[in-house]
């Protein structure tokens, strides 16, 4: 398909549809939420993140004067004459979300949305609901699309305990004596966001990747990182474990202040030996604790399997478990089935609701 990008037009804001530069109107808009009910992931900052030349980070905000419903999505240029786009969340988690009950003001909220989503020309989309704010539950009964259970993700509540609170009561045995086997090695934490330790991180993280054959969309630009590094300012933080001298597992967390994410993590063959990355994950629940950070969210495991060893590993942290939903839906099925046919002809349709996609 011909490229045709024009995501620097005005037609990207108005009223409702907010474009992400706007940070000071985005950051009031979620002030009026709890902290309960919002996440790194609504900031504009973050979104900021995956903007390139074919996405574009957008907020539709709608509100009465105290009741708001607030959407951050990435607009995505199909790439065709017409100027036709999908939209999704971004990396991580997101999707809408509400400060009210009040059912008439949500479906007016929506019906608004859907108007705007038509005017832009956008034919489908993939909301990445939050598991632990469970956003999906308002929507329920006004989709339009499916809203799919994918798979369990791991959290931790933080408590204001020592640190063998955590080891007696929420560690499965196996950690603990994983835990103490890396302190018996002496292997020793650093908390620090400086240069040395972000090259280690990324040279652990992206060797992890190309052993494993990981997919494209894990892999990212060094502007990427730049970026988390100048927008986040005090909202990520890089914790690494050293053995003699050496950085052999390292994790980047992202939060604000109420949850926090293992968002990307590196480790190498003599950490998995060592089970630094027990320590590791030990020593962010600590410094969780530590900051007054309420839930640390783990994540999932590997391919939505809760089999995987990946799974497993976080599961021995905690047995606090959350259902991460996603929503599905066709706006423009005309446009859509005419996309995917086409698609289809090239013997590239994909096994999602993206189907069309080069």
């Amino acid at each position: 398909m011909q490229k045709n990008n024009d995501l620097t037009s005005n037609k990207f804001s108005n009223e409702y549809i907010i474009t992400h530069e706007k940070v000071d109107y985005i950051n009031k808009a979620l002030s009026n939420f709890d902290k309960k009910e919002k996440d790194i992931y609504f900031k504009s900052e973050y979104s900021s993140l995956y903007q390139d030349d074919l996405n574009k980070p957008l907020f539709y905000i709608y509100n009465d004067g105290s009741n708001f419903f607030f959407y951050p999505f990435l607009i995505h240029n199909i790439g065709n004459n017409n100027n036709f786009y999908d939209i999704s969340t971004p990396y991580g988690y997101g999707g809408p979300i509400v400060n009210t009950d009040d059912l008439i003001f949500i479906k007016k909220s929506w019906n608004q949305l859907n108007f705007e989503l038509k005017r832009l020309n956008v034919i489908a989309e993939l909301i990445k609901f939050h598991p632990l704010i469970k956003n999906h539950l308002f929507l329920e009964n006004i989709y339009e699309g499916k809203i799919i259970n994918v798979c369990k993700t791991i959290s931790l509540s933080i408590y204001a305990n020592d640190d063998d609170f955590f080891l007696k009561n929420k560690y499965s045995y196996s950690n603990r004596k994983s835990i103490k086997k890396a302190k018996n090695h002496n292997c020793e934490i650093i908390i620090s966001n400086e240069s040395q330790y972000w090259h280690k991180f990324l040279e652990l993280y992206e060797s992890n990747l190309q052993k494993i054959g990981a997919k494209k969309k894990y892999f990212f630009k060094r502007s990427y990182y730049d970026k988390i590094k100048k927008s986040l300012n005090n909202d990520y933080q890089i914790i690494s474990c050293k053995y003699k001298g050496e950085i052999i597992s390292s994790i980047l967390i992202l939060h604000n202040n109420y949850y926090a994410h293992c968002h990307l993590i590196g480790s190498s063959d003599l950490s998995r030996k060592l089970s630094a990355n027990n320590l590791l994950h030990h020593e962010v629940v600590n410094w969780c604790k530590n900051i007054n950070i309420k839930v640390l969210h783990f994540g999932g495991g590997v391919g939505n399997d809760n089999q995987d060893p990946v799974f497993k590993f976080k599961k021995s942290f905690s047995d606090e478990l959350n259902d991460f939903f996603i929503g599905e839906r066709i706006i423009n099925k005309h446009i859509y089935d005419k996309l995917v046919i086409s698609n289809s002809k090239n013997n590239i349709v994909k096994n999602n609701i993206f189907k069309y996609r080069d």
